[in-house]
């Protein structure tokens, strides 16, 4: 694994490019669901929604990824823009956090696991929590951030009645079992259409 890493470490201009490439592919898709947050039951359902829509690129890009901290690059980007779109600081957190570990767990696998892309992919979009926990654990201070922003109590309701105090941790469960599914979708397409079975 040591001298795979070293022949490997570094990153060359044709990767960055891929990086921005497939980074801007799933700001796209992060942003356009996210607009489903409009309606409160859609809230914790993005959890399960993003990696499943997200499912197909994320599997292609992993085919393209050679050299360790691609995919961090990516989840950090993803964080701190989903930071900047309004769903708190500690999305951007667990977006270094996660994405190092997905990297890590791709890097293990000497990026032609199978097994461990989809463990990959499951760990990855785990930083979609942190777009859930400032309404679990700073409840009202978020809400009267809503309430400066003009959203009116039918909504603030919705928030509590459809992410619930105790909901954190099954949230952050479900963006697992999301990026598990949207693995396995993309690894079904990728298979069939593209003739990747192995990543």
């Amino acid at each position: 694994m040591t001298e795979y890493v070293e022949e490997n470490k570094k990153m060359q201009p044709k990767d960055l490019i891929m990086v921005g490439i497939f980074t801007a592919i799933f700001i796209f898709i992060t942003m356009g669901v996210g607009m489903l947050t409009a309606i409160p039951v859609f809230i914790p359902l993005i959890t399960i929604i993003i990696p499943v829509a997200a499912g197909i690129p994320f599997m292609l890009y992993l085919t393209k990824i050679k050299r360790f901290g691609m995919l961090t690059i990516t989840g950090v980007i993803l964080g701190v823009i989903t930071f900047i779109g309004g769903m708190g600081f500690p999305v951007a957190i667990i977006s270094v956090i996660t994405s190092l570990c997905a990297d890590l767990i791709l890097l293990s696998g000497k990026y032609q696991s199978k097994s461990r892309s989809l463990l990959t992919s499951g760990v990855f979009w785990v930083f979609l929590i942190g777009t859930m926990a400032p309404i679990i654990v700073a409840r009202d201070s978020y809400y009267e951030m809503l309430t400066a922003q003009g959203m009116d109590a039918i909504y603030l309701d919705g928030l509590t009645k459809w992410v619930p105090d105790w909901s954190l941790l099954p949230l952050a469960g479900a963006c697992f079992v999301g990026g598990i599914l949207g693995g396995l979708l993309g690894l079904s397409v990728l298979k069939r259409h593209l003739g990747l079975w192995e990543i």
